[in-house]
């Protein structure tokens, strides 16, 4: 994110630089910034209070560089691509969950345009998914930790508090705010191992988390099984955690050929994998039995018991 945001305000100065002198605009840029961060008023959206702050200090007027701020976003803003990753997990989960029926939102701070902040989406792999609430500074009159923007998630979801939860990695600027004001909360971390907060774990173990505790019902899902194939299936398995360890090369994924109608626990044993670490399983996403008949393609994720909450 420090590379992204460096290359981000070399850019967009570059951009203006025919306009505004690159300092006077970095500096309005920031104080702009500054008072979204910093906006708690309900009758203001932070576009509004940006623009309030920004044009009172750039010296240059709306007419003069708002054509220019759509025209960066559109064809400059792109450019900055190398300085994001996609991660496949974070669309594996984003799919579970939209599949269970939940309600999904990108919390993201909401200090950027929507064009930018879908730009972003596009680049984690992700535009293709229906989200229900993109909190983009167009709309939304508070950033995060402040209580005043959870409470706008949850509003504009119409979700209950108790109902929501907050998935972040920042524990101050994602979970602290969220946690008071009553919502559900899960710092992710980069790989297993202790966290400060609990509960805790990586994208995969996230998965895992919410699967065990089923869909909006409180039940755990299973699909059943998928279609079959008239001899012999290709399904791919997919270790988390500690139990990559078990795969050829630790390599945490393993394509494997199985008969016609195989199980789930036909594939762990194929794969030598010891059934009593296994904790949960899911299939394209759904928590799955170990008999649940698999189908070709399928997409089997194997968890090992969460640590440290």
């Amino acid at each position: 994110m420090r590379s992204f945001l460096s290359e981000y305000f070399r850019a967009i100065t570059a951009h203006v630089a025919g306009v505004v002198a690159p300092d006077r605009f970095l500096q309005a840029l920031l104080l702009g910034t500054d008072e979204m961060l910093a906006n708690r008023d309900s009758g203001r959206t932070n576009q509004q209070v940006f623009r309030d702050a920004f044009f009172a200090r750039v010296g240059s007027t709306e007419a003069e560089l708002l054509p220019m701020f759509e025209d960066f976003y559109r064809a400059r803003f792109p450019d900055l691509r190398p300085h994001a990753r996609a991660l496949p997990e974070a669309r594996m989960l984003v799919v579970a969950v939209q599949e269970m029926g939940l309600r999904t939102a990108v919390a993201t701070n909401p200090v950027f345009p929507r064009m930018a902040i879908e730009e972003r989406i596009r680049w984690a792999g992700l535009a293709d998914l229906p989200f229900d609430l993109i909190t983009s500074y167009e709309v939304m009159h508070a950033c995060k930790p402040h209580r005043e923007y959870f409470r706008e998630v949850a509003r504009r979801l119409d979700c209950r508090m108790e109902d929501c939860l907050m998935v972040g990695n920042d524990v101050v600027v994602d979970l602290e705010g969220a946690r008071a004001v009553g919502m559900q909360t899960f710092h992710v971390v980069p790989s297993p191992g202790p966290s400060r907060w609990s509960p805790s774990g990586t994208l995969q173990e996230l998965l895992a988390w919410i699967l065990a505790r089923g869909g909006p019902s409180g039940e755990a899902h299973d699909h059943g099984p998928g279609r079959p194939s008239a001899d012999a299936i290709q399904v791919k398995l997919h270790a988390c955690s500690t139990l990559a360890r078990h795969l050829p090369d630790r390599a945490g994924e393993l394509a494997l050929t199985l008969p016609s109608g195989a199980s789930v626990r036909e594939a762990l044993t194929r794969a030598g994998m010891p059934e009593d670490e296994v904790w949960l399983v899911a299939v394209n996403g759904a928590r799955a039995l170990p008999e649940r008949p698999l189908a070709d393609g399928d997409e089997i994720l194997i968890f090992a018991p969460i640590g440290g909450g």
